[in-house]
């Protein structure tokens, strides 16, 4: 039994996690393996979002200026082996 590639494709897309199936529809794909790749690539990106739920998707913006600090530099001494 051969079955159309698009009805192929529609009976992977409903086996799939509810919050990758709501990437994948988003994109375009022609092909199982197209839609297969994305799928992947889906889980990939969720799978890091679950592992670091806190961490910022934006850099952090200083709401607070330092002063300059009064203290200089000064260079180190250079060390010699052995003595």
């Amino acid at each position: 039994m051969r079955e159309e590639l698009e009805q192929t494709i529609s009976r992977f897309l409903k086996g799939l996690n509810p919050a990758i199936l709501d990437k994948v529809e988003l994109q375009h794909f022609w092909t199982v393996e197209d839609a297969c790749k994305l799928a992947v690539k889906v889980e990939k990106q969720l799978m890091i979002r679950r592992a670091y739920p806190y961490a910022p998707t934006k850099p952090a913006i200083l709401t607070r200026t330092f002063a300059p600090s009064d203290q200089t530099l000064t260079p180190r001494k250079k060390m010699t082996k052995g003595r």
